[in-house]
């Protein structure tokens, strides 16, 4: 073989590995083709991903999943009741792990079914994928599309929030049935207006450097009420009279957390 056709072989080799190496790379890669490659909890945390689109598993009709993730929590929620409890994000399987505090509405039975579905699927570990705000898991069959596109977080001020759960330790609870649900108007005058579940009233607030609400004396009619009520109001004053801690989740909406740990969870009106 001459040195010139030996020289041009030598050439094409080059080139033929080096067009592979470049198609390795890109399937390899920290690329949008891996599954779960590139995200990590600070991409999700204070966010919430909702939708209907499943497949591999049959949603009960006009329900939908909705993950809200916060702090290093995991809120679910698909139809029914909402579990709430600590995630982890690892080489691209999102999975919940330990206890968590669950919401006791009564449900139909295919919800109930459908709680114990999410739940399942959440604690045996998701590959995890993040497109903007396209959020997809996949484990195995199953291959859930939630978007958090349009989610917009509600201003503190100016929205009436209405209590939806309580949670205190690893237990959560909704508003007693029969009671009515208390609720929070803070106005543009640092003002609050408040119904405690018995009493109205109102406070002053102020907005402190650490993401807290200061509520001044509360100040309440006197109107006794019944036992379930009573206990209510006297939760909801506790965790405002201890300075809690706020977050406003899209459409989660607000949440107070005390320094027990007891927490509010608010829906807007």
């Amino acid at each position: 073989m001459t040195p010139r056709r030996l020289c041009a072989v030598l050439v094409c080799i080059i080139v033929s590995v080096t067009a592979c190496s470049d198609d390795a790379d890109v399937t390899s890669g920290p690329g949008a083709t891996s599954p779960g490659a590139g995200v990590a909890s600070e991409q999700l945390d204070g966010r919430t991903f909702r939708g209907a689109d499943v497949t591999g598993h049959d949603l009960v009709g006009g329900t939908e999943v909705a993950l809200t993730f916060q702090d290093g929590q995991l809120s679910a929620n698909a139809g029914c009741n909402t579990s709430t409890g600590a995630y982890t994000l690892e080489g691209g399987v999102l999975r919940t792990e330990g206890e968590r505090a669950t919401t006791m509405m009564g449900c139909p039975p295919d919800l109930e079914a459908q709680d114990q579905w999410l739940a399942e699927f959440l604690s045996d570990g998701a590959e995890a994928s993040l497109d903007g705000d396209v959020l997809t898991l996949t484990a195995g069959e199953v291959a859930m599309v939630l978007s958090a596109a349009g989610e917009d977080a509600l201003p503190l001020t100016g929205t009436t929030w209405v209590l939806d759960s309580i949670i205190e330790g690893e237990t959560a609870s909704n508003v007693p049935a029969g009671s009515e649900p208390p609720t929070i108007l803070i106005g543009e005058d640092a003002m609050a207006e408040l119904f405690t579940g018995c009493n109205t009233g109102g406070a002053s607030v102020a907005v402190t450097g650490d993401d807290a609400l200061s509520f001044g004396p509360i100040r309440l009619t006197k109107k006794m009420c019944d036992e379930a009520a009573m206990s209510l109001e006297s939760t909801v004053l506790a965790v405002l009279e201890s300075t809690p801690k706020f977050t406003i989740t899209g459409e989660r909406g607000l949440t107070l957390t005390a320094a027990d740990g007891t927490a509010l969870e608010f829906r807007p009106a």
